[in-house]
């Protein structure tokens, strides 16, 4: 399959899928913020990743290591029932600690007792959200990247919904929001885990597939662990620290910066089963020419996106949530919004090291992200603040992304073209000085900002017309 052909199908379709997943987050600002008010906001949010994080954990990584182990198809359904006991198992188990610990909880991630039900909730979420993932992964094992990515966004836009309804019209608690997300989360699961049922059967668990499937998942485990760890750590810290409110504050400006990472997670969805393929088939050259031109393009498109958000950034959250949230959050949002193009740079080659089914040195290295993140911030969170979060989130990620591309060299030399990223990068400053002196409304700003960095961008050489009219009959064959 050509690069053209990859960017023109599985890439764009899982685009505006995955779109979907990182709106959730900008539409539970408004809902929350305005609706219930920014504490209530900063619960939800720390409750919601405490359950993401015992998701993790009970997933023992096993959604990833499908697609790897179920390569060749023959032994799918054994996989999948394996992979179904395994997961659920430890999902109860987890929530029944974090159901019993949900005071414990409250008290020390939000400052106070008031959200002990709502960590009981979360706890019911868990073991839904886990088989959910497992289902979810049998389609990506078999290649169907865009039923893969249409299955999140309904996934997304169902939770949003249940919230919507909760507080809108039934004028409900941040409690009884986190229940309806629960009750969505029963409906789809079952929606998309009874047609896997049918399509590969139910088989009788094997000891030695769950053996050989925790042998390669066990680390893919820790590495998603660690990566969810890295979002949500500094927000448990900042609730220790300084409480409920401050937790929102610094949730609004991570969920608009998170954006930045559509740009590249389709095309390490839509990559990854092409990479384990190719690198199976021992076709290098193509593993390379992959994820040069994956990084060359998110950093295309990333970069100028952070410079908007210094431009406009205070608009834009004045928008979604209110004129406090805005000023307190201006400069956390681009501090994080550059945390995020690391963050997706890393990713690349995490992925990388999944196709050559290297599972271990992405946990070595997400470890050493997580340790990094956690001591940084004990140390600058009192002193520094929300700004403190936000200086560890970059450092912690741009530790992580060195490291990992370093690392990868052993395996295979794949180095950006950093003669082409810098072109990028001067363009991306000239529309920001040129942005900056010109007294203009925020819309105006967000129409003119575009066309002016494709003019800088062709200036500089970051991009080629060549370029440009292969893209377009791409687009236009697609």
């Amino acid at each position: 399959m050509t690069l053209s052909k990859k960017i023109s199908g599985d890439i764009i379709i899982s685009t505006l899928f995955t779109a979907s997943l990182k709106l959730r987050g900008l539409l539970f600002i408004p809902l929350f913020t305005l609706g219930l008010g920014v504490a209530d906001y900063g619960a939800f949010v720390q409750a919601f990743g405490i359950a993401i994080i015992a998701v993790n954990v009970a997933a023992l990584g096993l959604d990833t290591g499908l697609v790897q182990l179920d390569s060749d198809g023959t032994r799918t359904s054994q996989l999948v029932s394996t992979m179904f006991v395994l997961s659920g198992l430890a999902a109860l188990t987890i929530a029944g600690f974090i159901a019993g610990g949900a005071e414990l909880l409250s008290v020390y991630t939000l400052s106070t007792t008031e959200y002990t039900l709502l960590f009981v909730a979360a706890a019911a979420y868990i073991p839904f959200e886990a088989i959910f993932r497992i289902s979810r992964a049998y389609y990506h094992a078999q290649r169907r990247v865009r039923l893969y990515s249409g299955i999140e966004a309904v996934d997304v836009w169902l939770l949003v919904a249940a919230v919507a309804i909760t507080i809108l019209a039934l004028d409900g608690t941040v409690i009884e929001a986190f229940v309806a997300v629960v009750l969505a989360k029963i409906v789809i699961t079952a929606a998309i885990t009874f047609p896997v049922v049918r399509e590969v059967g139910i088989s009788a668990p094997s000891v030695d597939i769950a053996r050989e499937s925790l042998a390669f998942s066990l680390p893919t485990m820790g590495g998603d662990l660690s990566k969810h760890a890295l979002d949500k750590v500094d927000r448990v810290l900042i609730g220790f620290f300084l409480g409920a409110s401050a937790v929102g504050v610094y949730s609004v400006a991570y969920s608009i910066a998170y954006l930045i990472l559509l740009f590249v997670t389709p095309v390490n969805a839509s990559f990854y089963t092409e990479f384990t393929t190719l690198w199976n088939e021992g076709d290098r050259r193509t593993i390379v020419e992959y994820t040069k031109t994956g990084i060359r393009y998110f950093s295309t498109i990333a970069l100028p996106a952070i410079i908007g958000f210094a431009l406009i950034g205070d608009a834009v959250i004045g928008l979604i949530s209110t004129a406090e949230v805005a000023d307190a959050g201006h400069l956390l949002l681009v501090l994080i919004a550059l945390a995020m193009f690391l963050r997706g740079c890393a990713e690349v080659y995490q992925r990388l090291f999944y196709a050559t089914g290297d599972s271990r040195t992405p946990l070595l290295a997400q470890l050493t992200m997580v340790a990094l993140n956690a001591v940084l911030n004990v140390l600058l969170i009192p002193v520094l603040g929300v700004a403190g979060a936000a200086l560890t989130t970059i450092a912690s990620f741009g530790v992580g992304a060195i490291l990992l591309g370093w690392l990868f060299q052993d395996t295979l030399r794949v180095v950006p073209n950093w003669g082409r990223l810098s072109r990028i990068l001067v363009a991306t400053g000239l529309m920001g000085i040129t942005m900056a002196f010109v007294p203009l409304h925020w819309i105006l700003i967000l129409a003119l900002a575009p066309p002016v960095y494709a003019v800088c961008l062709f200036a500089t050489g970051g991009l080629r017309r060549r370029e440009v009219s292969s893209l377009v009959k791409i687009m236009t064959a697609s």
